[in-house]
């Protein structure tokens, strides 16, 4: 064998274990993509479910302050229609004495748990 043969046969060996190595860095380098990819899937994934669901509150937060809004505009109505009809009524300046004012309250209470519980009370027979 001259010389070049032996070059050759140097240079492909060479050639031939780069090969391999860059095969091996591929597969690795594959599995790493394929694992950031499917990391980046699921990332994406929880980001558009957390602003679907920012949308939603932002919408319910929104409904609830129209809401709150228009019965605080249907409260000041109901208050300045009560004075107005009232105004000439001496009853309407008497405070009502404060045992009045609880014994209506409990009462009311009481009707509402009433209204919310699954059974009857005896107290409400």
């Amino acid at each position: 064998m001259n010389t070049l043969t032996k070059a050759l046969m140097a240079a492909c060996a060479i050639l031939l274990f780069w090969l391999i190595w860059v095969a091996n860095d591929y597969d690795k380098l594959s599995e790493k993509f394929d694992k950031k990819s499917n990391e980046l899937a699921a990332n994406q994934f929880i980001l558009s479910t957390v602003l679907e669901l920012s949308v939603t509150f932002n919408e319910i937060s929104r409904n609830n302050l129209r809401e709150r809004d228009a019965a605080a505009v249907a409260s000041e109505t109901v208050k300045t229609i009560i004075k107005t009809v009232i105004v000439d009524d001496k009853c309407a300046a008497i405070d009502a004495p404060r045992d009045a004012t609880v014994e209506l309250h409990n009462h009311a209470n009481r009707i509402r748990s009433n209204s919310i519980s699954t059974h009857p009370s005896p107290s409400a027979q």
